[in-house]
């Protein structure tokens, strides 16, 4: 004989015996059988996803696994997904970044080759054998700053008199800054011997400056 049992909780282990009995009353009872119900996805976001440090091309951090009810089975790994945030797309040229994932046995991970002095945003899904489950709240990290990666743009010179110039530039690109731009050095060489230096000058973000009297 069998009997269907539902409306059970998931991944709950369960006692079972049975017992005959007449209208006098109960026979005596089966051994008692132990049986879990089966896994699904988790129904919980994992906790807590916490910031540790960062470097100018990574950032590290950690966090908590689902509440133990709303696991649903046993969490065979975490899925940490992770892009620039859209917070940062006008410095390039308004293009969101793609999400990109990548899985994690553990419970705390470091993502690395970022870019830096750019703020990224980080949410962690957990997974049972058989899905994964909602994402954690989300978290935005930060690189540290570096030096820029590109040149000045659109720098010019002109002629003030016979003896100085003026030398006039625009702003790194953006996305090629990484970090705060606090000054400038003008460098002036003679043409006749470019491995001296005649004068070294550095010069405030005001893009332009003269050179000589």
């Amino acid at each position: 004989m069998r009997y269907p049992v539902g409306a059970l909780d998931v991944y709950t282990l369960y006692s079972f015996r049975v017992v005959a009995y007449t209208r006098i009353g109960d026979g005596p009872s089966s051994a008692v059988v132990y049986i879990r119900t089966g896994e699904t996805a988790p129904t919980g976001a994992p906790q807590n996803l916490r910031f540790i440090s960062a470097d100018i091309t990574s950032v590290s951090f950690d966090w908590d696994a689902p509440l133990l009810a709303q696991q649903n089975g046993i969490i065979v790994n975490y899925t940490v997904s992770y892009r620039r945030s859209p917070t940062m797309d006008a410095m390039y040229d308004n293009v969101s970044d793609s999400i990109k994932t990548v899985d994690v046995l553990g419970r705390n991970f470091s993502l690395t080759g970022l870019e830096s002095f750019v703020i990224y945003d980080v949410t962690v899904r957990a997974a049972t054998r058989v899905g994964a489950g909602p994402a954690s709240l989300l978290v935005s990290m930060k690189t540290l700053e570096s030096v820029p990666e590109g040149p000045p743009s659109s720098m010019t010179t002109s002629v003030l008199n016979s003896t100085g110039l003026r030398v006039t530039w625009g702003d790194v690109r953006p996305r090629d800054q990484h970090g705060v731009i606090v000054g400038y050095r003008v460098v002036a060489t003679r043409a006749a011997d470019v491995t001296s230096c005649s004068s070294v000058v550095c010069v405030a973000s005001d893009q332009c400056h003269a050179i000589g009297s």
